[in-house]
């Protein structure tokens, strides 16, 4: 398939039907219902006919594509057009007795047997008499009137184009992954080169890429799935870990995971094998399973063997080098990296090139396997001294040999790695174990229950944990990722085995780990007794009868017992000091009252309990509790003393239906004050459909909680763009609380950060404008608001300085800029216009009354100002406006970026008026089509006296910069100008740009030389690429003596790099040069190689130059370095 949409042409009419067609339009008034019939007939045949072709071609390409919009429209008219006309077929049939067979479609045929019914016909009408004969007649023309429009719509349909019948649906071909290069090491190039190679022989069905722990099969794999010539062989390219756990267990995730590829909705049960194997069946896939260790079923799993007809292929890595003989025919042996590679690596992972032996030494410990490489560098890296890496060395030979000879190497050094943890981290790293093997861990989940634990200390802020998960991450002792939950985190199968060893025999017999073992019954009430921590987590549990003795029980996880949904009332009686309890997705229905018993618990996640309708009613009595997770449950009433018990800080909100304190439409009684539950941090639930209603009953909940909320996280089952309304009554229902720090919606379609405070600085996101000034504090003197936009980083990074910023973006109104909008500029010193389409310039900001007062809005305090995408904007000002007659435009600006304006003409037109732009330092414009000159009038540049950066890029029919080549760039210290091919000169003369400090020049290919009117003397880079029409560098004794930096590109027609006799810059550091094949001798003088440190160019170029000064190549000879 090429290209993400099929275009396909309309059939050509037939000669016979047009003509049919072109001659009923000139006599349709005197038509009747008998002549119009064969046409009639004729054109639905074609029609369907031009039908039935356009859906074989969509039957053709069903498994990657779908009707596209047009097609869908056009289908459902033919459809009901082809029932419309044979109704009216069978009506006329009913009318005319028919002597023979039925009615068939045909000129030749159908014409003799209408001119025996036409004589009928006259000879019945002769007949008829009266009001009858009327009548009969009026049916007859009515029915006449029906088919003739019947056939125009019929052959309307039939010429009607559709431009796209088919687009892109699915899955995408690849999802491109998170991989270390490594082209820089041939051990794992070839492996990747020899895979690809065999991709390509048709008689590959099958690759096994096999070899020891960590040697690197992960990563070739991951550099395969998105090598480019992957993405053009095959139709979709699918990546499956493959857990071996169990034969089942890995089936069942083999399966959701490949479901979850082919967006297969798998939660209406059936047969998971039949539903894949349905969607894989002619199609050409590659399957990558990595980490197999048994052999596999494919029919088992529903994967479509592969076939010369299918033309499918499987790549799989196992450390075992005869695993799945049944699926391969083609083996690769990933083996050790080489000395000089581990080497590269190891330094790579470092950061430098420390030269102690003890580094080689420890080099030597990684077996040359580049999973211990990353993993021991990482450890090593913040080792500053020659006697700790000593240390850790002797650490490495003081541990016990486990398992075979290559797993004991690997687990050694994983002990290492894990005894190098101390303190929190070590406690942190620990505890991360207890989730089951090779899960997803979602990242705020873990840090929860860090918190809850109390593992870095209870004097730790919260960014600590952050701070310990961040390390962990960087010691490739957790792998990171993000799914549509979010960041998540995951340990690798070794590691986790080793951290459960070093937890079991820390903690003697304090700890039960039974993950992901299929346990039908849990553990006895003697192995549940006394115990630090308990995770039974992703079994097959149906009951939990027994009551454990456990008052010491500080974390119990049960998520993803999906048959769990009984739990004893008695269950939770002894476990008063337990802080961390994870039914998620469980089949519960209840929860037992002995939770009330749990004071000490802080985190409570029930999320995706489908079955749980209710919470115990006074749940409100968990005093300390701080996070609570009911995404996915069935609970619509949640107490209201509850509500106001538990949210004090953080909420976030992840559930199908919520109704808070019944139905929205029911007021809300005042909570009565209580100072229970004032600790909880964090409640995840969620709206239903466009949450409008339920927003409204949320906000009237928490109106009266208190004010210590800091997070929201909204979940609402709809698409974002029919959820204004929601974000809105949410955002503007917390405004008031001051300790409010998050606010998120999350969509079907995507996500949207609404507030979010980051050191103190307030981002909001708007929707549309509304009254955006009464969300100022008072107390604060920064703010971002963002309006039609999302929250985002700025595109221009100078912008982060200023502290007062409004971005208004995809404004459609032509009453813009709103009074909404204008109220808030004189409060802001930073603001963006992005993709706006009705603006014609900023200077329409001074003269729109506010949202409060008849005064016209203020620009004055603006000093940064990003435009772009805005199709109107012609220019920044008018001076005829008569705003601008009263007082000067943006005075105080100190930054402006202009982008992609297609209408732009000009910075200013009209007369100047005085004060306006003074302060201008940074004047970008880039992808601004129109503008030919940049600025029109000399008065302009006279006033722009602080301008000290002008970047130009890609103005494609700019011919003069400023028409006054007397103007002022007395200030000006950086000039950019790129891809502007109709530019042929530069405004400066001698002394009008003294303090010119940067010149790049690029894609000038009509710039001529400007070497006798300039005098730069503080010049410190030069760089030129793309100046054809360039024969003379415009440098000299008075404009060289401060360059360090000189690089020459593309100039065929450069032939001295001076207008004196040689090169006199004494400061010179970096000289590149690269097709300029007619600059032949260097002329540098022997004071301008004196703090040379390089000189780059081609090989051929540099053998090739003569010297002016043979003794300036004798000191320069060992600074080459050939391109």
């Amino acid at each position: 398939m090429a290209g993400p949409e099929i275009a396909v042409a309309v059939f050509a009419g037939a000669t016979l039907l047009l003509k049919s067609y072109e001659k009923l339009k000139g006599e349709s008034e005197s038509k009747k219902g008998t002549e119009i019939l064969p046409t009639l007939g004729n054109a639905i045949r074609e029609l369907c006919a031009l039908r039935d072709d356009r859906e074989h071609i969509y039957r053709a390409y069903r498994k990657t594509m779908e009707r596209s919009n047009s097609y869908r429209t056009w289908l459902e008219e033919v459809n009901n057009m082809e029932v419309h006309a044979n109704d009216l077929i069978e009506k006329h049939e009913k009318r005319i007795p028919q002597p023979t067979n039925k009615f068939k479609l045909g000129f030749e045929k159908l014409g003799k047997k209408m001119k025996g019914e036409k004589m009928k016909a006259e000879k019945l009408g002769e007949k008829m008499k009266g009001e009858k004969m009327k009548a009969e007649k009026m049916k007859a023309e009515k029915l006449g009137e029906k088919m003739e429009a019947a056939t125009f719509e019929a052959l309307r349909l039939y010429k009607q184009v559709i431009d796209v019948l088919l687009i892109k649906s699915g899955p995408p071909p690849v999802v491109e992954m998170k991989a270390q290069s490594i082209k820089e090491y041939p051990t794992l190039q070839n492996c990747l080169n020899l895979i690809l190679h065999h991709l390509q022989d048709d008689r590959v069905k099958g690759i096994r890429v096999h070899g020891m722990f960590g040697v690197g099969k992960t990563v070739i794999m991951q550099n395969l799935n998105n090598h480019g010539d992957v993405a053009s062989m095959f139709e979709l390219v699918i990546w499956v870990t493959v857990a071996d756990n169990s034969q089942n267990f890995s089936i069942r995730k083999m399966q959701k995971d490949i479901a979850t590829r082919l967006k297969l909705n798998m939660e209406d049960g059936g047969d998971p094998a039949g539903r894949i194997r349905e969607e894989l069946e002619g199609m050409k896939y590659l399957l990558l399973l990595d980490d197999v260790n048994e052999d596999l079923d494919l029919e088992e799993i529903g994967i479509p063997p592969p076939s010369d007809k299918n033309g499918s292929k499987i790549v799989l890595t196992s450390r075992k080098s005869r695993v799945c003989n049944s699926i391969v025919n083609r083996s690769v042996e990933v083996k050790r990296l080489s000395n000089q590679e581990a080497q590269a690596m190891f330094r790579k992972v470092l950061g430098d090139s420390r030269t102690w032996p003890v580094v080689q030494q420890v080099i030597e410990y990684c077996s040359r396997l580049p999973f211990l490489i990353q993993t021991i560098g990482s450890a090593f890296q913040n080792r500053e001294t020659e006697e700790l890496w000593a240390s850790g060395l002797n650490n490495l030979r003081l541990f016990p040999d486990r398992g075979d000879h290559a797993i004991r190497k690997a687990y050694k050094y994983l002990e290492l790695c894990c005894e190098e943890l101390r303190g929190h981290k070590k406690d942190c790293f620990l505890f991360t174990a207890i989730f089951p093997e090779v899960s997803e861990i979602n990242a705020r989940c873990l840090l929860d229950c860090w918190a809850a634990e109390e593992l870095y200390g209870t004097d730790q802020e919260r960014a600590y944990g952050r701070h310990i998960l961040d390390e962990l991450k960087t010691a490739s002792l957790l792998e990171e990722g993000t799914s549509g939950r979010g960041e998540y985190v995951r340990m690798h199968k070794l590691i986790r085995k080793v951290a459960l060893d070093k937890l079991f025999a820390d903690s003697e017999r304090t700890h039960l780990v039974r993950t992901g073992e299929l346990l039908q019954d849990p553990p006895g009430v003697d192995d549940l007794n006394q115990k630090y921590r308990i995770s039974l987590a992703d079994n097959n549990l149906g009951v939990l009868q027994e009551c454990p003795n456990s008052p010491s029980l500080f974390t119990l996880f049960l998520q993803k017992n999906q048959r769990l949904n009984s739990i004893h009332s008695d269950f939770f009686r002894k476990l008063n000091n337990l802080r961390v309890l994870n039914l998620q997705n469980t089949g519960i229905v209840s929860i037992p009252s002995s939770l009330l018993k749990l004071k000490n618990l802080k985190v409570f996640y029930v999320n995706d309990c489908t079955s749980l309708e209710i919470l115990p009613p006074k749940i409100g009595e968990l005093g300390s509790l701080e996070i609570l997770d009911i995404r996915g449950t069935r609970v619509q009433i949640l107490d209201e003393s509850f509500l106001h018990r538990q949210i004090s800080r953080v909420v976030d909100i992840f559930t199908p239906k919520l109704i808070f304190g019944g139905p929205s439409s029911v007021p809300l009684a005042p909570f009565p004050e209580t100072n229970r539950l004032r600790h909880l941090k964090r409640l995840l639930v969620s709206f239903s459909d466009n949450g409008s209603q339920d927003a409204e009953g949320f906000c009237q909940a928490i109106s009266n909680i208190s004010t210590t909320l800091e997070e929201l996280v909204i979940d609402v089952n709809s698409i974002q763009n029919l959820c204004n309304t929601t974000i809105n009554v949410v955002r503007d229902g917390v405004a008031t609380m001051t300790r409010l720090t998050f606010l998120k919606f999350i969509f079907r379609d995507g996500a949207e950060e609404v507030i979010k405070v980051v050191a103190g600085n307030k981002k909001i996101y708007f929707p549309e404008a509304g009254d955006l000034t009464r969300f100022l504090n008072p107390g604060s003197d920064s703010f971002d608001f963002y309006v039609g936009c999302s929250i985002s980083a700025h595109q221009i990074p100078e912008m982060n300085q200023y502290q007062k910023h409004l971005k208004v973006c995809n404004t459609q109104r032509s009453n813009f800029p709103t009074p909404n909008i204008t109220a808030l500029l004189p409060s802001c010193n930073a603001f963006e216009l992005v993709d706006d389409n009705g603006l014609e310039r900023l200077s329409h900001f001074e003269t729109v009354e506010t949202a409060e007062t008849a005064e016209t809005a203020s620009l004055d305090g603006i000093q940064g100002c990003l435009i772009e995408g805005c199709n109107r904007i012609g220019t920044i000002a008018n001076g005829g406006d008569p705003a601008l007659l009263a007082r000067p435009m943006l005075p105080g600006l100190l930054e402006l970026y202009m982008k992609n304006l297609p209408l732009l003409t000009s910075i200013w037109t009209g007369p100047w008026k005085a004060g306006s732009l003074v302060n201008l330092e940074t004047l970008l414009i880039e992808d601004c089509i129109e503008i030919r000159e940049l600025l029109t009038d000399s008065t302009i540049t006279s006033n722009l006296l602080h301008l000290r950066k002008l970047i130009l890029a890609n103005l494609q029919k700019l011919q003069t910069i400023c028409a006054s080549q007397g103007s002022n760039w007395l200030a000006l210290e950086e000039l950019r100008i790129d891809g502007c091919p109709r530019l042929s000169e530069l405004p400066f003369q001698q002394v009008n740009a003294n303090n010119l400090k940067k010149l790049i020049l690029v894609n000038l290919p009509t710039l001529k030389n400007f070497t006798n009117v300039v005098i730069w003397p503080d010049l410190e880079e030069l760089q030129m690429d793309g100046c054809l029409d360039i024969s003379t560098l415009p440098l000299s004794k008075h404009s060289a003596t401060r360059l360090r930096k000189l690089i020459l590109i593309s100039m065929p027609n450069l032939t001295t790099l001076s207008t004196d006799a040689s090169l006199v810059s004494p400061m010179l550091e970096e000289f590149e040069i690269r097709g300029c094949p007619n600059l032949t001798c260097l002329t540098f003088h022997q004071i301008s190689v004196t703090n040379l440190r390089y000189i780059k160019a081609s090989q051929r170029w540099w053998d090739a130059l003569t010297w002016e000064d043979p003794k300036v190549k004798d000191v320069v000879k060992n600074l080459f370095r050939p391109l």
